[in-house]
């Protein structure tokens, strides 16, 4: 398994956080704060780890 971090400035963070949130709201047709996209991406990074390591086990 490989593990990447990713460093990002202040403003590449915000820029990165209002592309999400936008892309967010175009596709769920509602409005999310930073946080609540922040812990959807994690959740959503949780999700599909979980699916590789079952599909690794099989």
């Amino acid at each position: 398994m490989k593990e990447i971090t990713i460093r990002l400035s202040d403003n590449e963070y915000r820029e990165y956080v209002q592309k999400g949130q936008s892309m967010y709201r175009k596709r769920m047709r509602r409005m999310v704060t930073e946080t609540e996209y922040a812990r959807w991406v994690f959740l959503l990074g949780e999700y599909f780890k979980s699916q590789s390591l079952n599909e690794s086990a099989s």
